[in-house]
């Protein structure tokens, strides 16, 4: 379930990802280009959340939501100590980038708890840091190439062309 349903969003996060500067500049004026470092690694961020949101899911039907609100509640003091410490000398970038850490506490104390408290040891922890992993470096990469579009659609070729035969054998591990 997890793995077939990260495809399709990772996968939009990519393209996503790709045409990054394009997107802000048409849909944005401006003076809100300034805001594009800050894309990278909220877009990053969003694959986490979602895989998160699944996690929780799977502790709330076994009536065990105090677990989500440990895991919620490190991950938020964490992203709270990072802000007040950093943001103000490092800026809203810092902020942005401050989100994966914290989403990535999260998706461990659930994944230790999925493992060894509901015996979820069949759920592709390691997969999924993995797959975290490829996409954090996507993302860095396309950000030192944001004022290139060809570069940008190599690189995204390049990726898609490495995941589309791992996505086919987790889609029909899925099944």
């Amino acid at each position: 379930l997890v793995s077939s349903a990260l495809t399709p969003l990772a996968a939009l996060t990519l393209i996503f990802v790709s045409f990054c500067p394009e997107i802000l500049r048409i849909m944005a004026p401006e003076e809100y280009l300034g805001a594009l470092p800050a894309i990278y690694p909220i877009s990053i961020a969003v694959i986490l959340c979602f895989i998160n949101n699944i996690f929780s899911s799977i502790i709330a039907y076994y009536k065990k939501t105090y677990f989500i609100t440990l895991g919620s509640g490190c991950g938020a003091l964490l992203i709270f100590l990072i802000n007040i410490l950093f943001t103000k000398r490092l800026g809203f970038v810092f902020s942005a980038i401050a989100l994966l850490p914290a989403y990535l506490v999260i998706f461990l104390v659930f994944s230790l708890l999925l493992k060894k408290r509901f015996c979820h040891s069949e759920l592709p922890f390691l997969r999924i840091l993995l797959c975290f992993s490829c996409f954090f470096l996507f993302s860095a990469l396309a950000y030192t190439l944001a004022h290139s579009l060809a570069a940008r659609l190599l690189l995204a070729s390049a990726f898609f062309l490495f995941l589309l035969p791992r996505a086919k054998k987790t889609a029909a591990f899925a099944l």
